[in-house]
Order: C-alpha cells, then structure tokens, then sequence
C-alpha cells in the first residue's frame, strides 16, 4: 500500500514499508525527480538512476532541443531510454542471469584507471560470478601491448592497443590512455589494424571474432577528455559505418568521458 503522511504520498504502488510522519528522516525518506521515496524501494527497485539527458515531459518539446538537427534528438532520446531502462545487480544476480541465459554473448567493461593499481580487484570480481563473460573491456590501462603479458586473465586472450605517443614530450602517456580486450578462449578472432586507432581524439580497439553463426565485431572505444569532440564522432562513426557495410553484428564498449 502507499503510505500516507500529513506531508504526501512515500513508495510505491507496492511498498510495504509505513512510516510515521514525525519519524522520516533524509536517511529513511528519497527525493528523486520531485518525488519522495522511502529507503526500501530505493534498494529494492532502483529507483534512483543516473541520466543526464532525462527530459521530464513538460520539456520535452522546448525550443533548445527543437533547435537541433532532428537525429541529434533521437540519439539523446535512444541514450536517454537506454540509461531509464538499466538497473544495478547484484554478483549473485549477475551469475544468476548469466547461468539462466549460457547462450547469449556478455561484455563486461570498465574504466579501469591504471592495471597497475586496479586489475587485481577486477579479476578477483570477475572471478566471484561463475559463468564467464564472452568479453572483457577495459578503459585508461595506462599500458600497452609490451606489457599485456603481466596482465592476463585464465580462460581469456589478450589484446592491447598502445597507448597515445606525446610527441612535445617524446614519450608515452604515462595515465589516462590504453584500452584492451579479454576474447573468451571459445572465440577466434582477427585484430582489425585499420579501425584499431589511438590519437589524441579517440583510442579504439576493434576485434572480428569469426567462429560464430553470425559474424560479431567487438570493440572498446574511448574519448580522451581534452580531445576534439568533432574529430571524435568522425572516426566514431567511420567504424559504425564499417560494420554497417559488412553487416556484422556489433557489440562496443565506450567511454566518451562526458
């Protein structure tokens, strides 16, 4: 049942959990999007999401976004019901739903910030779910190729792309660079050197992995912050547009830093 208080409505159509008005607290009662919510269906629905692009309704038509190129605003509205629609999980959950569904391909991706300080703990995470991903993609390694070696993961072949050459330095980026890919061993896979690239406006890492019924491409992409956004979308969209051409299906990690 919804509560009730002097002071408005508190949950959801479903909520089992009443509260007195003079005992709500900020640690017990949620203001998200103007409305209030107790704690536990905070937890329990995962109510509270990170959208940036969200438009409540009575701004979705408003004269900012309708000075926009039509296509921008259905990409900002597809990003926009993609972030509505995702939840946390739990381990337990994710191994339930991955053991419930072996068939399917899984990525696993993050921002990584260093394998020197932070890829024990990735591989200790990963080794707490059961099934294992199809895919592994990492963001900011701070490493490359050389020392993919030092980095492995059981079950899983490696692959780096270098990390960005800083030519008024004549050195390599020592943070903030380098992206890699774990195939699950099931998988064989060609590198595509071509639409692999690393400058100061993208970093990609893209992989064709060949015994499946359907042709996949695989990819980790990240933008570099003090990169041209406009460089960016450029080559972003040379690799969608090589995958629309050979009609792969395609699976990207990305990382626009925004």
């Amino acid at each position: 049942a919804v509560v009730s208080t002097q002071s408005g409505h508190y949950g959801r159509d479903n909520c089992n959990c009443i509260l007195h008005n003079k005992c709500k607290t900020n640690d017990n009662i949620v203001n998200f999007r103007n409305q209030n919510f107790c704690i536990s269906c905070v937890n329990k629905f995962s109510i509270i999401r990170y959208n940036p692009l969200y438009q409540p309704q009575h701004l979705t038509s408003n004269e900012m976004l309708n000075e926009e190129p039509i296509n921008y605003i259905e990409s900002l509205e597809t990003i926009s019901n993609i972030l509505e629609n995702c939840r946390f999980y739990t381990l337990a959950e994710v191994s339930h739903k991955m053991k419930s569904t072996p068939k399917l391909l899984s990525s696993y991706f993050q921002n990584i910030d260093g394998n020197a300080t932070n890829f024990d703990q990735v591989v200790l995470q990963l080794a707490s779910i059961k099934d294992k991903f199809s895919f592994i993609g990492l963001a900011e390694t701070n490493t490359d190729c050389s020392n993919q070696e030092l980095y492995q993961i059981d079950g899983y072949t490696s692959c780096y792309q270098s990390r960005l050459f800083l030519k008024e330095r004549n050195q390599y980026k020592t943070k903030g660079s380098g992206v890699c890919l774990y195939i699950n061993n099931l998988y064989n896979f060609n590198h595509d050197e071509k639409l692999s690239l690393c400058d100061e406006n993208i970093e990609s890492l893209i992989v064709h992995v060949t015994n499946l019924p359907e042709p996949v491409t695989v990819g980790v992409i990240y933008r570099p912050p003090s990169g041209n956004l406009k460089e960016f979308n450029i080559q972003y969209e040379k690799i969608l547009s090589n995958q629309k051409r050979k009609k792969y299906r395609l699976r990207l990690c990305v990382d626009t830093t925004a």
